[in-house]
């Protein structure tokens, strides 16, 4: 088997640990409610990126590791909760 050079390993697990997240949410009615939205979020250390397209209510977040379930309860006690089928 061949030998794969540290650089590349570490490359391979960081990728990895890298998620994005695509949760569309209730509530999204303005800039301002994007940027409770921006701000909340980021305040999670593993959260890298957050982008929020307000007509859609569509969240997208870029994050370290998988962390959707503490994304959702943040975006609901933020006044945000995750829409319903």
């Amino acid at each position: 088997m061949p030998q794969v050079p540290p650089s590349i390993k570490n490359t391979i697990a960081t990728r990895l640990a890298e998620m994005k997240v695509e949760l569309l949410v209730q509530n999204v009615k303005c800039g301002g409610c994007a940027s409770a939205i921006q701000t909340g979020l980021s305040q999670d250390a593993r959260v890298k990126a957050v982008t929020v397209d307000v007509p859609t209510g569509r969240v997208s977040v870029e994050t370290e590791g998988d962390i959707g379930a503490e994304l959702r309860a943040a975006l609901q006690a933020l006044g945000y909760p995750e829409k319903t089928a």
